[in-house]
């Protein structure tokens, strides 16, 4: 029987906000313990929700190994990490702290605070429509749906992380590091839906533009220089349209810009604290995906030599266990399990294989993913920054790096400019899968910390050109931002109850009551911070009571939208065709009654929408051989133990289905207790590589066909999906 997370169907608003509250309250104490002066806030917010965020990572990291990832485990968990929280902070209280070292201010003059004013407008703007859009919007097709959905939908289910197989080209996502999926779990459970899930990098989308302000300000620019830095970088298309994704880019780059944060710090306090926190974010940084391992040594190189050089050796050893617990159980899990923390990659060093895989970097190079000229490089870095704004920033840092030569913060401002270059190398040279500009969101942010030392330059002029060149590429990134007029136009198509865009009048109208309440919400509490900061006495009361109602209902929009969430969300997309299937089979398991089925796919890695909407259904990949419990190292191992291992030139591998077998397929499905298999036609990418009939559909689907009594068909190709067929799973006949 598939485990129930809720009784009944429905939502847990309760068990949402006491897992919300709990960690939002148990990051803010802990900051306040570690930074309670005024002049540390920017450090503080930072740390704030970088404590949070572990706060959410660290338990489900640990219930998850040992089994109990599960609602009633969670909230233990979360109120004893509240309550230990409330502990260190009021111990921190009772000690005497030192006065934080005062913070150099540029050089010149500073540019007048209200021209920092567009700049901050413009990035509110931004983040308003990328919150909104993010709890409207179901999450985009592709790789949430792949594995970020799927992995969090599957822990779940079973309360412990497990391998998931992903079977055809991503099958590689099986063994990636997964905190940010640990998240997506902590954020699906109270609701037992997706729908918050496209929203969860929103506040890594604020905490980035803390950081950026942050590290600007610890390299002494001013706040007005620091201020419209940091909306300089919520302005970056590709990060904001990422911002609405259910993925893990938004966080990467706000935990490398965190880690780098308290990282300066330490070189210039040489504080415990700092290192602890550099690690953390560092660590959290690597589990979140294979490639911050490489960033994360343009950070931890020069930590441990300063570090080593001061005989910091308590502020080295914090520094190392927090990044270990920060990112270490996904390195140590595959390790256990394949023998290779990063499984598939083949790891060698000077020619000698010290961990064995699946395929090798030359495997890598040669796939889609991998640039094959400088031009389809730059297209695709032009893409994620669009080309104003990309301009901008690649003069920004050697513009910033000759501003800041002067400064009494020269070495560390150089170090922290030139990381963005680095960083871009690092991607171009050292990362195989280097037209994925959404990797270097980190380098573009560190670009707009170079920006500021631009506009804190000494001499006026040249203050005055750099901002003026600044706003000139803010205006045009956003006004020629297509998804942010795209999704300003659809939002008031939803307030205003006239829909004209390309989409059902019916989908976009289900979710005005969310949109208009997080609207209002949103509104209200902003008014309220500004009339609690400007005034005094009662008003300053009554500004204090108007942004609690106003985040209340904002939190509590979600739950108004969640029951039309779960009617539309795989038809929004019209040319999706996958989510016409996924509806389908919605309908057809309501009509029959509202039980949790078992669903094995096959052909195409895409397979959250099966789970259903409350997440009922047990979603499965039966193996076409006679080894059902193999995942792709088992299979590696295998052909290598038959000696009949190659190293493949591609990694869209087929080491899993080489002794297919429709019998076995068959036996794997009644041993699963499939009732339903969908069968979707393969990724022109796959098939190439793999047997499909001259539709493009994988072999089960001829096996389905020739065995009419075991499987009948129940959804046909149709004109608006050439993509899927759904088969019903027929008990075996009697012997």
């Amino acid at each position: 029987m598939i485990h129930s997370l809720f009784p009944g169907d429905g939502a847990s608003p309760a068990l949402f906000f006491t897992l919300a509250g709990s960690a939002a309250a148990s990051g803010r104490l802990l900051a306040l313990a570690l930074y309670p002066h005024r002049a540390e806030r920017a450090a503080g917010a930072a740390a704030w929700l970088l404590l949070a965020y572990a706060c959410i990572v660290l338990p489900c990291t640990a219930l998850g190994a040992a089994g109990l990832l599960r609602p009633a485990p969670m909230t233990t968990a979360a109120l004893f990490i509240l309550t230990a929280s409330l502990a260190v902070f009021t111990a921190a209280r009772r000690t005497k702290h030192a006065p934080p070292s005062c913070e150099m201010q540029s050089p010149g003059p500073a540019l007048p605070a209200w021209s920092a004013a567009p700049f901050a407008a413009a990035g509110l703007c931004a983040a308003f429509v990328a919150l909104v859009w993010g709890v409207a919007a179901p999450p985009p097709p592709w790789d949430a749906f792949v594995y970020h959905l799927p992995f969090a939908a599957n822990w779940l289910q079973n309360g412990a992380i497990s391998l998931v197989t992903v079977p055809f080209g991503d099958q590689a996502g099986t063994y990636f590091p997964s905190n940010t999926e640990l998240y997506f779990a902590w954020l699906m459970m109270p609701l037992r839906s997706e729908m918050l899930t496209s929203a969860a990098q929103f506040p890594f989308y604020l905490g980035a533009g803390v950081a950026v302000y942050a590290v600007a300000r610890e390299l002494g620019r001013s706040r007005t220089a620091a201020c419209a830095a940091a909306s300089l970088g919520l302005l970056i298309p590709g990060f904001m349209r990422q911002t609405t994704a259910a993925e893990v880019d938004v966080v990467f780059a706000t935990l490398f810009l965190t880690s780098l944060l308290f990282l300066l710090r330490f070189f210039r306090t040489n504080a415990a604290r700092d290192a602890l926190l550099s690690g953390l974010a560092g660590g959290l940084l690597a589990g979140t995906k294979y490639i911050g391992a490489p960033f994360l040594l343009l950070l931890a190189a020069p930590a441990l030599a300063v570090a080593f050089k001061r005989r910091a050796g308590r502020a080295l050893a914090l520094y190392a266990l927090a990044g270990v617990c920060g990112g270490g159980f996904w390195y140590a899990r595959n390790w256990l399990a394949t023998g290779n923390p990063v499984f598939p990659m083949t790891v060698s060093l000077f020619g000698i294989e010290a961990f064995p895989g699946g395929y090798t970097r030359d495997t890598m190079l040669q796939s889609i993913f991998h640039a094959r000229s400088a031009g389809q490089w730059l297209d695709a870095m032009r893409e994620a920054t669009g080309a104003p704004l990309g301009a901008l920033l690649c003069a920004a840092v050697p513009a910033g790096l000759a501003a800041s030569w002067r400064s009494a913060h020269r070495a560390r401002a150089a170090y922290a400019c030139l990381l963005a270059p680095a960083l871009i190398a690092v991607f171009a040279f050292a990362v195989p899968y280097n037209l994925e500009a959404r990797f270097t969101f980190a380098a573009w942010l560190l670009a707009c910390v170079c920006a500021a030392h631009a506009m804190d330059a000494p001499r006026a002029s040249l203050r005055v050109a750099a901002w003026s060149a600044c706003a000139a590429a803010a205006a045009a990134s956003l006004s020629g931002n297509e998804f942010f007029v795209s999704r300003v136009s659809m939002i008031r198509q939803i307030l205003t109850a006239r829909p004209d865009a390309d989409q059902p009048a019916d989908l976009l109208l289900a979710m005005r009551p969310c949109v208009a309440l997080l609207c209002a919400g949103a509104l209200a509490a902003a008014a309220g911070v500004f009339a609690a900061r400007r005034a005094s006495g009662a008003m300053r009361a009554a500004g204090v009571a108007l942004a609690a109602a106003g985040l209340g209902a904002a939190l509590l929009a979600p739950f108004a939208g969640l029951p039309a969430y779960r009617q539309y969300r795989h038809a929004y997309a019209r040319e999706f065709h996958l989510g016409h299937a996924w509806r389908f089979l919605e309908a057809y398991q309501a009509q029959a009654g509202p039980a949790p089925a078992v669903i094995a796919y096959t052909g195409s890695d895409l397979c959250f929408g099966l789970y259903g909407p409350t997440l009922e259904n047990r979603v499965v990949h039966a193996a076409v051989t006679a080894h059902p419990d193999w995942k792709f190292h088992d299979c590696v191992r295998a052909l290598k133990g038959r000696g009949e291992y190659q190293v493949p030139d591609t990694d869209r591998i087929d080491f899993c289905r080489r002794d297919a077998d429709p019998e076995a397929w068959v036996r794997n499905l009644d041993a699963l207790g499939a009732q339903f298999v969908v069968i979707a036609r393969l990724h022109q990418n796959d098939r190439p590589h793999l047997p499909h009939d001259e539709y493009g559909f994988p072999e089960e689907r001829a096996w389905a066909q020739a065995r009419p009594h075991r499987f009948r068909l129940i959804y046909p190709l149709r004109e608006h999906n050439p993509d899927a067929l759904i088969y019903r799973v027929l008990p075996a006949p009697a012997p």
